[in-house]
């Protein structure tokens, strides 16, 4: 049987020099944030920015989008203006619902994303395919 060290493990091992686990990865402190906005008629591909900024050196945990019914065939994506679906790329939200949209499969590159504070620090929601009405919450959960 063989032993395999995943990367902070192996960092851990050999605390030394750049071995050294930034806060965000191990034993961080666990933030929320939360947000919502009032659709009426948000025509297709329109932005709509949430929440604060994350902090620099943070990530991103988990989202929760809980929305009404935005009407028949609507997606959205769930992002940042450098990478629009970094953490949801084209989550229904025809009906109401609460949907995890962060972490998924769907996303892993947005797993363990590591904010640089450049235009990667504000969340924000694209309404994809066709005009919105209804109220949309997010909630965002992030360690620093």
């Amino acid at each position: 049987m063989s032993t395999y060290y995943g990367v902070n493990k192996t960092k851990f091992n050999t605390p030394i020099g750049s071995n050294i686990v930034d806060s965000g990865s191990n034993k961080g402190q666990v933030c929320s944030m939360y947000d919502s906005y009032e659709a009426d008629g948000v025509t297709a591909a329109s932005v709509i920015q949430m929440c604060d900024k994350l902090p620099k050196g943070s990530r991103v945990v988990r989202i929760e989008v809980i929305a009404d019914d935005l009407g028949t065939g609507n997606t959205i994506d769930v992002g940042d203006a450098t990478t629009v679906d970094r953490y949801a790329d084209g989550v229904n939200i025809a009906s109401a619902a609460t949907a995890t949209v962060f972490p998924s499969a769907a996303e892993i590159a947005g797993v363990g994303y590591v904010i640089t504070g450049s235009s990667d620090d504000q969340l924000q929601i694209v309404v994809n395919t066709a005009a919105a009405s209804g109220t949309i919450k997010m909630q965002v959960m992030y360690v620093i």
